[in-house]
């Protein structure tokens, strides 16, 4: 090795000797170069771990808004659908009122329907003895959420009937 070093310093064309004297002169400039490309590695794989998990913590924040929006628009879409369930459980219990308090009065219901294009009401039209359709208005009163908005008698000519024809809003 000493010999291939003399022979590389009492040659001063030769390449190698050009490239040991370049690193004696600038040895600080080369020292500085090696630390650059030993650190620049680790740097760049640090940095580029830190961006990837800035990446990934912007991408589960979003998911969670996006959770969180549609959890609250399940829960609404769940409380809309539980009114609409009130809603028929109380139409369905006015209905069976109206039915109870006819056949309770021995009334024949020819029509009871429902219109919610104004509001909830009701049209029903039934026909019962003359002497007992009172009674069955003033019990229709009783119900609170029923009020008449419209009343009619029809007086028929078969065996003392009446026809009543109502309009009825809920409330």
């Amino acid at each position: 090795m000493w010999q291939s070093l003399l022979a590389i310093y009492l040659k001063p064309e030769h390449w190698g000797y050009r490239l040991l004297e370049n690193s004696r002169c600038y040895w600080l400039y080369l020292s500085l170069i090696g630390l650059a490309i030993l650190l620049a590695y680790p740097l760049f794989i640090t940095s580029q771990a830190f961006y990837q998990q800035q990446h990934w913590q912007t991408l589960q924040n979003e998911k969670q808004q996006y959770l969180a929006q549609q959890t609250k628009l399940l829960e609404g879409l769940q409380q809309i659908h539980q009114q609409d369930n009130q809603k028929d459980n109380q139409i369905a219990a006015i209905n069976q009122q109206i039915k109870n308090l006819a056949s309770q009065q021995q009334a024949t219901i020819e029509t009871l329907q429902w219109r919610f294009s104004h509001g909830k009401q009701i049209e029903l039209v039934l026909q019962q003895k003359s002497q007992t359709i009172f009674p069955f208005i003033e019990q229709m009163t009783v119900i609170k959420q029923l009020h008449f908005k419209q009343l009619s008698l029809l007086k028929l000519n078969q065996k003392k009937q009446v026809q009543l024809s109502a309009e009825i809003t809920v409330k």
